[in-house]
């Protein structure tokens, strides 16, 4: 499947999770509503802020666990930096 380029109404997203599956099928019901580009994809939380700061997306869907640092010290991270970007948690967890 092809990407559409990305225009400007559409969202610039950053997908972090540790788990491939679900980085996998969330990209895939996101590219199936539109309007959304997904930009990078992390795994490893310090790749994470690393990659959200040189991207600047608009939009991040962020795991709440993940090794090493969790999702709420990802956006400390960032926020320190002085992005702070829309955030989703996203999570396998109750």
């Amino acid at each position: 499947m092809e990407r559409q380029k990305p225009d400007r109404k559409t969202i610039r997203a950053v997908i972090v999770d540790d788990e491939q599956h679900a980085v996998d099928e969330l990209e895939e019901l996101l590219e199936a509503r539109g309007g959304l580009h997904i930009v990078g994809k992390y795994g490893d939380p310090e790749e994470a802020v690393a990659g959200i700061l040189d991207l600047r997306p608009n939009l991040v869907f962020l795991d709440i666990r993940l090794p090493g640092m969790d999702g709420f010290g990802i956006l400390k991270k960032l926020s320190e930096e002085g992005f702070e970007p829309a955030v989703i948690f996203v999570t396998a967890f109750q």
